[in-house]
């Protein structure tokens, strides 16, 4: 265990964490609200996108990395995942925009 003399700082000890190995918690460390488990990804959530999604991260990023994942992270903030799917909608109509007006421009101007 770790302990500090100075009495402002609380003093630390080894206690078990969730998975069972040794983590260090302080000792007014609320054991009821304790996370009890951590959820992995379920890849057959969505039966023809989810499988593809995994083979590209397997191959980008490894199995290892991959089957550990946990999607839930990215998308309990749903104003971002909003943000983000929008994004990738507004991307291709940028530039689907940006050629006609060039296109316009070239026409229309003669450059």
């Amino acid at each position: 265990s770790i302990t500090t003399s100075n009495s402002v700082t609380p003093s630390i000890t080894t206690s078990p964490s969730v998975s069972g190995t040794p983590g260090i918690t302080p000792p007014y460390y609320p054991y009821l609200s304790a996370y009890k488990e951590f959820r992995y990804t379920n890849w057959d959530k969505i039966p023809l996108l989810m499988p593809m999604l995994k083979s590209i991260l397997t191959l980008v990023k490894g199995p290892e990395w991959t089957n550990t994942l946990s999607l839930r992270v990215y998308f309990l903030n749903l104003h971002k995942a909003q943000f983000f799917f929008l994004l990738l909608l507004y991307i291709p109509l940028f530039f689907y925009s940006l050629k006609h007006v060039y296109l316009f421009v070239r026409n229309v101007v003669g450059f």
